[in-house]
């Protein structure tokens, strides 16, 4: 009975040691060197290809999505930076820089993918595009408030309207990022300035509705 005990308490001891297998997952889905066997160089991480200035935005997002789950960004934005040669993590790097590499250049038109065959670093990549083909600031947000201002449902349905005047509006809000008081202030600052672009927003929307909705201005 002493012997039974005594390798029940071994078996139980073992089991509290060793880890589970939820807690391996883990440990690898949340290290941004881990590649599954399934994320190969030959990866598509989106269905529409960057082209150029005109889908920049659109593509950038999706990029950042893509990535984002895969825990590999950081190759990207610069956080996940290169160890020295001599590193034990250099290899894991290189081969996750590799790969994150290629899945940008998937992403390009063929044109784009020829302008930057020879960039071998996925962060050198992102700020080379975003250099050459984002557009600037300004003229776009004004061409892009413009669009917001002539905007009529017309022979939209409510739904189409409405889907195609988020879509300028946040990309207008992404250029031009609205930035609040954030000091632990109590005079109610914050809130003002929150529902003033509330207000905007929903404004701009309704001046572009038929007048069959007219009731719902008022």
């Amino acid at each position: 009975m002493a012997s039974d005990s005594t390798t029940n308490t071994q078996s139980q001891t073992a089991h509290s040691v060793l880890p589970s297998s939820a807690t391996i997952v883990d440990e690898y889905a949340n290290n941004p060197f881990f590649l599954p066997t399934n994320e190969n160089p030959g990866l598509m991480l989106i269905s529409q290809p960057f082209t150029g200035p005109e889908n920049y935005m659109s593509w950038a997002r999706s990029v950042f999505l893509a990535l984002s789950s895969r825990n590999k960004f950081g190759f990207v934005d610069g956080s996940i930076a290169e160890p020295d040669s001599s590193s034990s993590l250099y290899n894991s790097w290189s081969r996750c820089n590799t790969t994150v590499l290629s899945w940008l250049t998937n992403s390009l038109s063929l044109d784009l993918k020829a302008s930057v065959m020879y960039i071998n670093n996925a962060r050198d990549l992102w700020i080379d595009l975003k250099d050459r083909l984002s557009k600037g600031n300004t003229p776009w947000l004004f061409e892009l408030g413009k669009e917001i201002a002539h905007l009529a449902q017309g022979s939209l349905s409510i739904s189409s309207y409405f889907t195609k005047f988020k879509t300028l509006w946040d990309e207008y809000a992404n250029y031009q990022p609205f930035t609040i008081c954030t000091c632990a202030c109590t005079c109610g600052s914050k809130s003002s300035q929150l529902d003033a672009h509330h207000k905007e927003h929903v404004f701009r929307f309704l001046m572009g509705l038929n007048d069959g909705y007219g009731h719902v201005i008022r």
